[in-house]
């Protein structure tokens, strides 16, 4: 890649990652229900390393409020990835709780991080660098990857394993390595949101 170009595409995911970052305060206006849950969840472990039931750095959490009535879901008690909670208690570390500052790291994935490794799964697949740059604008300017990128829900957060995981195959399929197939299985069991999210009846019924 010539200097150029890598200066193009610093630009391009400089502009892409500002438009997803800017206003966070004030777009979407408040904080829906779920995000509500993540952002108190969060702030719970960067204040103690617990969450709000008191489990120190759990491995799921559980959404439901402890000091609150009980509600019985229809599927039953269902606990979440992760990942999402950590990354904003990382970003509370280092800025007060707000809604810019607990939707700002699913943000950064959202108009960077996914944006670039769609670049670089797309050049690995053959298409060149026009390709690269055409998956990039078109992922960073679809409305729903915007617009859910830019609060503080889990929704997107699988969408750069995938593409990290499209790269190692297509990688694999040019020198098959036991290292690229471990780390594909690895990825997938990481990024895969829905399915760590657990049944608590079932979990017992089992």
């Amino acid at each position: 890649m010539f200097p150029w170009q890598r200066g193009v595409l610093v630009l391009v995911l400089a502009a892409s990652t500002m438009l997803y970052v800017s206003r966070l305060d004030l777009a979407p206006v408040y904080l829906g229900g779920d995000e509500a849950h993540f952002a108190i969840g969060g702030h719970a472990i960067a204040q103690t390393g617990r969450n709000v039931n008191g489990d120190r750095w759990p491995l799921f959490f559980n959404l439901a409020d402890p000091l609150g009535d009980p509600v019985k879901m229809p599927w039953g008690n269902t606990w979440y990835h992760p990942m999402l909670f950590y990354l904003i208690a990382l970003a509370l570390k280092v800025q007060p709780l707000s809604e810019a500052a607990v939707r700002v790291p699913n943000a950064i994935i959202g108009g960077l991080l996914t944006p670039l490794l769609l670049y670089l799964a797309a050049r690995k697949l053959g298409f060149g660098r026009s390709g690269g740059f055409a998956a990039l604008i078109i992922a960073s300017l679809t409305p729903v990857h915007f617009i859910l990128s830019r609060e503080a829900l889990d929704y997107t957060l699988a969408v750069p394993f995938a593409c990290a995981w499209v790269w190692l195959v297509a990688d694999y399929a040019q020198r098959p390595r036991v290292s690229r197939a471990v780390a594909t299985g690895l990825l997938l069991g990481i990024g895969d949101r829905k399915s760590t999210r657990l049944n608590s009846s079932h979990v017992k019924r089992s």
